[in-house]
């Protein structure tokens, strides 16, 4: 398991990582990613999530919860959480590359 975990982290630059992380969550957890760069930055909208009816009376469960995750496996990256009333996801990130070089 090891190698094939480290095979998965083949991105050398900041693209390569954010692909690299986006599989991973899919692999991972089974829950489609869905991801558009923006100027300087990614949203990133998490489909199938598990805390969906848990997150319509505690958004900050997500708040919490994914920001931890993307920073521990893409570096310290600036991201901000807005949750999605009414939409079949139930929030989507802005994540700003670490360094803010996107």
């Amino acid at each position: 398991r090891a190698t094939s975990e480290a095979s998965l982290w083949t991105g050398t630059d900041e693209a390569g990582r954010w692909k690299d992380l986006l599989r991973w969550i899919e692999r991972e957890f089974a829950w489609q990613a869905e991801s558009a760069d923006m100027a300087g930055a990614h949203r990133l909208t998490i489909h199938h999530c598990p805390f969906r009816d848990v997150s319509a009376d505690e958004p900050g469960v997500c708040g919490a919860f994914f920001p931890a995750l993307i920073r521990a496996l893409y570096g310290d990256a600036a991201i901000s959480h807005t949750p999605l009333d009414g939409s079949p996801a139930c929030c989507a990130f802005t994540v700003a590359p670490p360094g803010g070089n996107g």
